[in-house]
C-alpha cells in the first residue's frame, strides 16, 4: 500500500501539485427534504406495503 501511494505522490509531484496532509480539497453540505411518515405509514413501509399518500 505505501508503494502505491509513492508513486501517487510521485507522479502528482511530476504535473506539478503537491499532497499534504489534512487539506479538505471539496466538501459541500446540502439540504434534503425530511420525511415525515406517521406510524401507520412507517409500518406498512416495514411490511413491503406502499402508504396511501
Amino acid at each position: 500500500m505505501d508503494a502505491l501511494f509513492e508513486d501517487f505522490d510521485a507522479y502528482l509531484k511530476s504535473q506539478g501539485f503537491q499532497a499534504r496532509g489534512g487539506q479538505i480539497i471539496d466538501a459541500s453540505l446540502v439540504a434534503v427534504p425530511i420525511q415525515r411518515n406517521s406510524r401507520a405509514d412507517k409500518e406498512q413501509i416495514k411490511r413491503g406495503e406502499t402508504p396511501d399518500a
